[in-house]
């Protein structure tokens, strides 16, 4: 009995479906965003947090918390600031934000570092002229690693190395 009524659903579902096995693999998948997109997006995450870092803690706290949908009186309740203080910092973390965002962009975090870039890049940059900040611009961090000889050759390269006299800069 079961297995007459097995056969029974299957023979509705090949009348409605039809009778050929689906071919997942012949329809590319165009709904999910290929390398190219997830590597974009990947850029503006960066930009994004490295714009984040250089703000003030209370313009951060207010804009993260603002930003996973918090209201204005949630923030002034997790946080204990008054309405003013909660205002201020959003506004003057959005226009922060806005302006370190546009500074990324332009490059001006990367100029004084230009003209070691190449050799960063390549692996070869003597360990006596670099060091490694704290925050590297983002410059720096696109920049890929070094091959393994030319780090065990006694070189220093990747992408968190800057000249030594612009620590000061920093």
């Amino acid at each position: 009995m079961v297995k007459h009524e097995a056969i029974a659903v299957r023979s509705a579902r090949l009348r409605l479906v039809g009778s050929a096995e689906p071919n997942l693999d012949a329809r590319e998948a165009t709904h999910l965003a290929g390398p190219p997109e997830r590597f974009a997006e990947r850029e503006r995450a960066h930009r994004s947090l490295a714009a984040l870092a250089s703000l003030k803690p209370a313009e951060t706290r207010a804009l993260v918390l603002q930003a996973a949908g918090r209201s204005y009186r949630d923030i002034e309740a997790e946080t204990g600031w008054t309405t003013t203080k909660v205002n201020r910092a959003l506004t003057e973390g959005r226009a922060a934000l806005r302006e370190r965002l546009a500074t990324i962009d332009e490059g001006a975090d990367c100029t004084p570092h230009a003209r070691h870039l190449p050799a960063v890049a390549r692996g070869i940059a003597p360990a006596g002229e670099l060091i490694a900040p704290a925050r590297p611009p983002a410059c720096l961090r696109r920049v890929p690693g070094p091959p393994a000889r030319v780090a065990r050759a006694g070189h220093i390269a990747g992408p968190r190395l800057l000249p030594r006299r612009s620590a000061a800069l920093q």
